[in-house]
């Protein structure tokens, strides 16, 4: 049976090789600087590592090593049957061509005589008919030579409203789609490509990439990697049946933790926000009840917009790993509503995007995307992330608020 003195006498324990590998962390990030990351200053959304992930597949790549990752990437999906000819033609976000509805296919590689689209589909939902779409356009630009390749971020099938069950089946039988892990198919690819890279300079930035996707992905049994900090740990659980059992017993509860973590602190923001923002009202607070549910969030609207747009901050995943804030439309559609209201919030907050339900949106800067991570966790508990997330909201309210009051007045 657990007690509290147990407890408190493991936690008691374990600070002293937890303060001895943070002091050997410290000590080594002088010359290693692990927690360096050149993709946290890179747009890590999926449009973002589609342009990546294009860069590193093009043979006239500035990587300098040919159609080397082409060829690891072609074989690792079985695709090693292309004849020898003039090097294909390697796009990023590609419109379609040959259907009426306006769509955008990650990456196509396309030969003279066959064609090759990739989807990523690691958080955002697939839309309706979207594959079907992928399908007719490669179809009829290839004239039937092509595969689909549909990477999800747990190999799962699409959704049937993107396409048909039947459709997929069919498909699937002939060669033409296949439906991969995301990251099965990355950390195999990269690691690939990082033994056959021959320029070290390339090879520090796929060591990077392969890090960023061992964050984001950290339930992947490949993207495990063993600290000194993890060896004093597991060593100071496994001293006896005692603090096994307790370690065992804190770790199936860090969801838990999380939690709690997070609702504290939302309710904390929230009753923030409504004091700097004495005419907000609160539209969403689905984080308090539910924050490790993809698609949770905080949402405040003067009550002049409560019915168009709403000031939210959102998780773009499942336990809050990707974090964001914007502009939320009531009713989504594509493009800009509100004028040049995002090259205000660019020059105020830095650059942000734009989709059909957001008027404009910015991923929040590390340590606070991944609030999920220990420092984020961390700065939440210690009030630390209250000044750095509340001043981004409460500045594109306000910015927000008289873009629309001198809309209305002129």
């Amino acid at each position: 049976m657990i007690t509290r003195s147990a407890l408190e006498r493991f936690f008691s324990g374990i600070q002293a090789p937890q303060r001895l590998a943070k002091k050997l962390r410290e000590q080594a990030n002088i010359f290693l600087a692990e927690d360096f990351n050149c993709f946290d200053y890179l747009d890590t959304s999926e449009p973002g590592l589609s342009q990546i992930s294009a860069n590193l597949l093009r043979p006239d790549g500035s990587h300098g090593q040919g159609d080397v990752f082409l060829a690891s990437f072609l074989a690792l999906i079985g695709l090693t049957s292309r004849s020898p000819g003039p090097p294909p033609l390697v796009l990023a976000e590609e419109p379609t061509r040959f259907i009426n509805r306006p769509r955008f296919i990650d990456i196509k590689i396309r030969w003279d005589d066959f064609s090759l689209g990739i989807e990523n589909k690691l958080w955002a939902e697939d839309q309706d008919e979207q594959l079907a779409d992928y399908v007719r356009d490669l179809e009829r630009e290839s004239q039937g030579r092509f595969l689909l390749v549909y990477l999800s971020g747990d190999g799962s099938d699409p959704d049937p409203n993107s396409i048909s069950k039947e459709l997929l089946s069919s498909l699937k039988e002939a060669g033409r789609i296949k439906v991969l892990s995301f990251p099965d198919v990355m950390f195999g690819w990269l690691d690939d490509c990082i033994n056959r890279c021959q320029a070290d300079r390339v090879r520090w930035f796929l060591r990077d990439f392969c890090r960023y996707l061992a964050r984001t992905f950290p339930e992947w049994e490949g993207s495990r990697s063993v600290s000194a900090e993890d060896e004093l740990i597991v060593d100071y659980a496994l001293q006896n049946d005692e603090q096994l059992e307790l370690s065992i017993a804190v770790g199936t509860r860090l969801h838990r933790i999380q939690e709690r973590v997070i609702t504290r602190f939302i309710a904390t923001l929230k009753k923030r926000l409504m004091q700097e923002l004495p005419g907000a009202v609160v539209v969403d607070e689905s984080m308090l009840t539910e924050p490790l549910t993809k698609g949770a969030g905080l949402s405040l609207a003067s009550p002049e917009w409560t019915g168009l747009y709403s000031i939210s901050l959102e998780s773009e995943t499942r336990n809050a790993s990707k974090m964001f804030f914007g502009i939320g439309k009531k009713h989504p559609e594509p493009g800009r509503q509100l004028g040049d209201l995002g090259d205000k919030l660019n020059l105020a907050l830095g650059r942000g995007g734009t989709e059909r339900s957001w008027e404009w949106w910015q991923y929040f800067a590390m340590p606070y995307l991944d609030w999920s991570s220990d420092k984020a966790l961390l700065g939440m508990f210690r009030g630390e992330a209250l000044d750095f997330v509340g001043q981004r909201m409460v500045q594109l309210f306000r910015i927000t608020e008289a873009h629309l009051r001198e809309r209305d007045q002129s």
